[in-house]
């Protein structure tokens, strides 16, 4: 059955290489580098990266700012297909700026306010991987704190990690009442996670669904440790019924969803 699902995903849809960390980010030139906090930014001909300790956390392609280079951001965009109208939407976690460079294609109508603890990596946002000024409001905060005092979103994305390591609030069933609701009625709360193992995964699925009342969308990455999940306020509707649509937004998008693939 998943094999059917993913192909009905991508019919018509031509097969990408998946990314290759070590293959496509080679020749590197340094561009810049903070020692305090392990911090560099580099490029080569086709990607300018942001790196934070031995962990590769943003890739641009300079020929095309907007369009998601790591193939895990082609999974948390489904989250925008799901919240087509979202005008107010958050990110906890800046990094490379990534979905602010997507954003204004998929929602040009949107506010999008991210959230950033490490002032300079909103520093190397502005300097290195903005290159097409988008417009959005950073705040310097922890996002874990900040989420507990926001309000009326209509969709929040959370990628954020303490070396490569989810931080200790998110280790919490609280923190995760704490995004639903800062929800209204109709959002969309998107995460990125890193686990060690499926249970973690398994523990944080049933707990959306005990939240919501509506079973998350699950997604992983081949090929990496990846697991995103999308839960909605409202049912979502099921990856099945929403194939034909969800492929339509893809292309529509340069989306590629064979990079991707649904856990039912």
């Amino acid at each position: 059955m998943m094999a059917i699902l993913a192909q009905s995903l991508i019919e018509s849809y031509m097969r990408s290489p998946l990314f290759s960390l070590k293959q496509d980010l080679h020749h590197r030139q340094l561009l810049y580098w903070q020692q305090r906090e392990q911090i560099a930014v580099y490029e080569n001909d086709h990607y300018r990266w942001l790196t934070i300790g031995q962990t590769v956390q943003s890739v641009m392609a300079r020929n095309k700012p907007s369009c998601p280079v790591l193939p895990h951001l082609h999974a948390m965009a489904m989250a925008l297909f799901a919240a087509p109208n979202a005008k107010m939407i958050m990110e906890l976690g800046l990094g490379g700026g990534a979905l602010a460079r997507l954003l204004p294609k998929t929602h040009p109508q949107a506010r999008l306010t991210s959230v950033e603890l490490s002032p300079t990596v909103i520093d190397c946002f502005r300097r290195f991987f903005n290159p097409e000024a988008c417009v959005s409001q950073v705040i310097q905060a922890d996002g874990c704190k900040q989420i507990v005092k926001t309000t009326n979103l209509e969709l929040l994305f959370v990628d954020i990690f303490q070396s490569s390591q989810l931080p200790p609030a998110m280790e919490q069933p609280e923190f995760y009442r704490h995004c639903l609701n800062a929800l209204n009625h109709n959002g969309v709360l998107c995460l990125n996670l890193l686990p060690q193992n499926a249970l973690l995964v398994r523990n944080l699925k049933q707990l959306l669904l005990q939240l919501t009342g509506h079973p998350p969308w699950v997604f992983r990455v081949p090929g990496y440790r990846n697991a995103i999940l999308v839960a909605g306020k409202k049912p979502l509707g099921t990856i099945t019924e929403q194939a034909k649509n969800l492929k339509r937004f893809a292309q529509r998008h340069h989306l590629d969803l064979s990079l991707i693939e649904p856990v039912l």
